[in-house]
């Protein structure tokens, strides 16, 4: 008799079984109960894992996946059931560990051991470093695997591990500590990513600072639901969740480090200046007083006036390359608003941040309030000080998002406010004369190198012999 339609039967009346329990609702009298409940449960889940496990195993022994042009059994797997790659790889990673270790096998298969403890055990058999003697104490592993509750298995295999393969150990945590970094990245949608790795105790430090402001953003959630509902408060009723508690945390260490570096010797407050067109800040404010607001329409995607003159080659021979220019290189009139600058909404170093943000900010924050001419130039922050410093100096840093060097990056937010013609000639402190420039630029100023900048707010850098930069 052939074993297909055996297994087929098989499978058959399993899922029948499961179908039966699922279109019953679970009912428990008691906690007892319900604890009993989510073993058995569990226990099948198990079993299934052994189930979908040994598939591979089959697949891969036979060579079933062969015919299809699958590279593995894994592959296979992964495309039949519309797997992960990650998941695919951990049934993979689990068949060869399993053949190993019959009696991790044995204990997945009576439902006694996780999946998550399957995975585990898994990730340390890979290291060729401790396989041999992972394997030698198949019968110990599967009864630790049993009797204890994940993390602490996982703690104890972690500390086998470092002690078993202690060279390789000191390796990894060395490489972790020489390769730490972070970074922040902007997604389109304006939100940002944090990304990270650290040396084990510097990551074990933070771990534990970020905890201990967890859970103080856990107790503020508390004592304000308590406020509302006494003695009834739940989880349920707190204002923020988990992972929300956590992202704020993490901002609120962010800013007690500001407040403490402001207050040191040497210190200084750090703020993020945002800068929001007039119309867009009295847009949002409508939105906060229940106004119905409008679409914006759609802007114009055209080259702005400081943006380079289009080459002939790329417009209709009826555009125009820019305002009318009269005698002395001065335009005639100032030219129509531009669509392009009718929005702006980000940071002054130029990261975009959603206007509601911003306009919810400004409630709590600080207000200024900045005219703009039609070349760019901040005209009501202008008048004779000594240096470029308080509102004068963000008025020369609303002019640009970076150094106005060509080719330089520097962001504004680390830039010094420039005398484009210096004051030693007679230049004046005001932000006509100003541009954002980096410490090397500005420090190059002092070497030949000249800027201006021209009647359309266009900077052009020109070097010692008097040819501009491009």
């Amino acid at each position: 008799m052939s074993k297909v339609p055996v297994i087929e039967g098989v499978l058959s009346e399993a899922e029948a079984s499961l179908d039966a329990l699922l279109e019953r609702p679970l009912e428990v009298a008691d906690p007892e109960q319900a604890r009993a409940l989510v073993r058995r449960v569990d226990r099948l889940a198990r079993k299934v894992r052994a189930a979908q496990i040994d598939a591979v195993a089959l697949i891969e022994d036979h060579g079933l996946h062969r015919p299809d042009g699958h590279a593995s059994g894994r592959v296979m797997v992964g495309h039949v059931a519309h797997l992960s790659e990650p998941e695919a790889k951990r049934r993979d990673r689990a068949r060869r560990m399993l053949a190993a270790m019959p009696v991790v096998r044995a204990g997945l298969r009576e439902g006694r051991i996780g999946a998550c403890q399957v995975d585990r055990i898994g990730l340390a058999w890979v290291n060729p470093r401790v396989q041999a003697e992972l394997e030698r104490l198949d019968s110990q592993v599967a009864l630790l695997a049993a009797m204890l509750p994940y993390d602490e298995f996982d703690r104890r295999l972690k500390n086998w591990v470092a002690q078993v393969d202690e060279e390789g150990t000191a390796d990894r945590a060395r490489r972790c500590q020489e390769n730490r970094r972070l970074r922040f990245v902007q997604e389109f949608d304006g939100g940002w990513e944090v990304l990270g790795g650290f040396g084990s105790l510097t990551g074990a430090q933070m771990k534990r600072i970020h905890q201990a402001f967890v859970d103080a953003e856990f107790q503020a959630d508390w004592a304000a639901a308590r406020e509302v509902h006494g003695d009834a408060t739940t989880v349920a009723h707190l204002a923020r969740t988990y992972d929300q508690r956590d992202a704020d945390a993490m901002t609120r260490i962010y800013e007690l480090a500001a407040d403490a570096w402001a207050a040191t010797p040497g210190g200084a407050p750090i703020d993020t200046t945002i800068v929001m067109d007039h119309e867009t800040f009295e847009r949002e404010l409508r939105r906060a007083a229940g106004a119905a607001v409008e679409p914006r329409p759609t802007p114009d995607l055209g080259p702005l006036p400081t943006d380079p003159d289009p080459s002939e080659a790329m417009l209709p021979s009826h555009a125009p390359t820019g305002p009318p220019v009269g005698r002395g290189g001065a335009p005639e009139e100032p030219p129509a608003r531009h669509p392009g600058t009718e929005f702006r909404c980000e940071t002054i170093d130029g990261h975009p941040i959603h206007p509601t943000e911003a306009f919810t900010n400004a409630l709590v924050g600080r207000v200024r309030r900045a005219v703009v001419g039609w070349d760019g130039v901040v005209l009501d922050m202008s008048g004779l000080h000594q240096l470029f410093t308080g509102p004068l100096r963000k008025a020369i840093m609303l002019l640009a998002l970076t150094c106005y060097w060509p080719g330089c990056t520097t962001p504004v937010g680390r830039c010094q406010a420039d005398h484009l013609d210096p004051r030693r000639s007679g230049g004046r402190t005001n932000p006509g004369n100003g541009a954002p420039a980096c410490g090397r630029h500005n420090r190059l100023k002092e070497h030949g190198y000249t800027a201006r900048r021209d009647a359309r707010g266009r900077m052009h850098v020109h070097r010692p012999d008097g040819t501009e930069i491009e």
